[in-house]
């Protein structure tokens, strides 16, 4: 499948994300271009009553019921072999550049064991010039990277953010927060960027040099 123009599209992992996740997935679905499923992902969506555009993965989370019920309700599915060294996030991905996608959210993919977290960092860094979004019940967070997608503004007063460089150094300036930066270097996974505070906002973050995590809680 692949489309003529710009594209958005939806990831949505296997991970559990409460009884609010079906929600935001609706409202996910409804802004994107093209919905894709890693693998168990598959069963999120039936559970929020949204079609698949595209199913991806080794199927070992995925029930076959709802493997069953996207097939034929037309979702494309791809694939792949237990025995492969990419994560089926990375997949999904990948199945999204295919399809010409310039921007990718994803949802339902925080949850779950701390090793598939910090792989999921790796593939938003490696995914940066897709300007990645997460959004979860409990957070929002989006890849800043001075390449491509290097500044976002953040308006709710009193909104709790963290700016957290991944890959190396990162080069950072933040205005309207408690605690303000001006070109300043933070160091890669620092603890300097936790918790800041939007005061007298919009807040703004613009990454100069490097790539950094910012992650919004959402209250």
């Amino acid at each position: 499948m692949t489309f003529g123009g710009p594209v958005r599209a939806l990831i949505v992992g296997a991970s559990s994300c409460g009884s609010q996740a079906a929600g935001l997935l609706r409202r996910l679905a409804a802004k994107a271009d093209l919905v894709i499923a890693a693998d168990g992902g598959a069963d999120r969506c039936l559970d929020a009553g949204v079609k698949p555009d595209i199913v991806v993965g080794d199927f070992d989370s995925a029930s076959t019921h709802a493997l069953e019920r996207v097939e034929d309700a037309g979702a494309s599915i791809e694939r792949y072999p237990e025995d492969k060294d990419e994560s089926d996030l990375d997949l999904a991905i990948a199945s999204a550049r295919a399809s010409g996608a310039n921007r990718i959210l994803l949802t339902c993919v925080t949850g779950g064991r701390f090793d598939h977290a910090l792989v999921l960092v790796g593939s938003l860094v490696r995914a940066a010039d897709l300007a990645p979004e997460i959004h979860e019940p409990s957070l929002s967070a989006w890849l800043l990277d001075a390449h491509h997608t290097g500044s976002l503004d953040v308006a709710e007063e009193g909104a709790r953010l963290s700016v957290i460089p991944v890959g190396g150094p990162a080069e950072v300036t933040a205005s309207g927060v408690r605690w303000p930066l001006e070109n300043d270097t933070l160091e890669h996974l620092g603890s300097r960027g936790l918790s800041n505070v939007v005061e007298g906002g919009p807040a703004t973050i613009t990454v100069h040099r490097g790539t950094a995590l910012v992650v919004h809680d959402v209250r």
